[in-house]
């Protein structure tokens, strides 16, 4: 004992010098570092129960300083920066902010900013009713009746400003294409009495059901039309092509007098007798209960045009270009010529109509097969000749002799003697 009370100051130095040297060691072989972590959360804490932050609290910037060799292992989510809320009251005040590190070894140099601006207010709770938004609108022809919110209230709970200025809490309902009762569940959003949404307050209920009922008022159809016909053509002609334009159209009404209606016919379009196209405004027949989208115009064209037949003919042909030093012979006499075209015309064609000619131009004597020329009508077309080749027999004329006249014998006189 004595020799420690002569000696504890000596080992007191001793250890004091043995600590220092190495320090500096130390220092020397691993030295301190100095870097700052960016936006450091502050978290709340000791907040009284009566009371809510009102504004945001911005992140803080912490200088740290460690030895180089833990800087690897250095992460900002080892620093908690916090504020003590513990002695505070309503207002707008200045609250010191305190940094704590997980890892000993490292130090907090500096917090920028020091101190963080807290609004605190009171909570207030208040009961305000539900209600819906609807976004867009049903489809023409359709009703929406009154919506049933469940529940018809809730609680607000936040800060007593934004609670003051909540009125409702609205589920927003989209009614885009709708065209069947809703009964879905929405979320739940507080709006201010300008309609707008107000933010940072608790609802008692997140999710509002909605129970709405559509139905349709008046329905819509697109019906084609059918073009309605009286009277008959000239004969011999036909109808080639039926056109309305437009070729259906939409109409509106009860839907029980809708749904049966799958054609709807035009008033009387008349043709009486008529040889070629008919063009005519017409309107549409409705049934009861039923009427017309919107006015518009209808025309129906009906495109006529002749039937085609065909007939026979027998016809005589003719030569052209004969010599008169040529006696002529056709066999046959006659040739059935097959002609097509429209009924109206051939209804009316006889065989004088139709010329069959044979040119007989620098023909010599002798039987000669030659192809009719033939010539129709317009409008008519020649389908068959039987039989294709005619032979046209040629042969000379033999001169028939004229009588000759005998000489006139006149006496001679006998000279008298005198």
């Amino acid at each position: 004992m004595v020799f420690l009370r002569r000696n504890l100051a000596w080992m007191v130095l001793a250890f004091a010098l043995a600590a220092s040297l190495w320090g500096f060691v130390t220092t020397q072989q691993n030295p301190d570092v100095l870097d700052v972590f960016q936006a450091i959360p502050v978290e709340v804490r000791n907040l009284p129960a009566d009371l809510t932050v009102r504004s945001e609290i911005q992140p803080v910037r912490v200088t740290v300083s460690a030895p180089r060799d833990i800087w690897q292992e250095l992460r900002p989510a080892k620093f908690q920066a916090s504020v003590d809320l513990s002695r505070v009251g309503p207002g707008l005040q200045e609250i010191p902010v305190t940094v704590q590190t997980v890892d000993t070894r490292a130090r907090v140099e500096d917090i920028t900013p020091a101190k963080a601006l807290i609004h605190l207010e009171p909570i207030r709770r208040k009961d305000v009713p539900t209600r819906t938004r609807f976004i867009g609108e049903v489809p023409a022809g359709y009703q929406v009746g009154q919506p049933k919110v469940t529940p018809e209230t809730v609680t607000v709970t936040g800060p007593q400003s934004l609670v003051d200025q909540v009125v409702a809490v609205v589920a927003e309902v989209s009614l885009v294409g709708a065209t069947a009762s809703l009964n879905q569940v929405h979320k739940a959003i507080p709006f201010d009495g300008r309609g707008d949404r107000v933010d940072r307050v608790a609802i008692s209920s997140e999710n509002l059901l909605v129970e709405l009922r559509i139905e349709q008022e008046r329905a819509f159809k697109l019906v084609p039309l059918a073009p309605k016909l009286t009277g008959a053509l000239s004969p011999g002609y036909q109808i080639v092509e039926l056109r309305v334009d437009p070729s259906a159209i939409t109409v509106e009404g009860d839907p029980k007098a809708i749904e049966p209606v799958n054609v709807l016919p035009t008033t009387p379009i008349e043709l009486n007798g008529a040889t070629g196209d008919v063009s005519a405004n017409a309107s549409v027949q409705l049934p009861d209960g039923v009427r017309l989208a919107r006015a518009q115009p209808v025309v129906v064209r009906v495109f006529v045009s002749p039937i085609e037949s065909t007939v026979t003919l027998d016809v005589a042909p003719t030569v052209q270009d004969v010599s008169p030093r040529m006696r002529v012979d056709i066999v046959p006499t006659t040739i059935r010529l097959t002609l097509i075209g429209p009924m109206p015309v051939l209804s009316t064609l006889r065989a004088r109509d139709v010329t069959a000619s044979l040119s007989a131009g620098g023909l010599q004597s002798g039987v000669h097969p030659i192809r009719p020329r033939i010539d129709v009508p317009a409008l008519v077309r020649l389908q068959q000749v039987s039989p294709e080749n005619v032979e046209l027999r040629l042969s000379l004329i033999e001169p028939t002799p004229s009588p000759s006249a005998s000489p006139s014998v006149t006496p001679s006189a006998t000279p008298g003697r005198g």
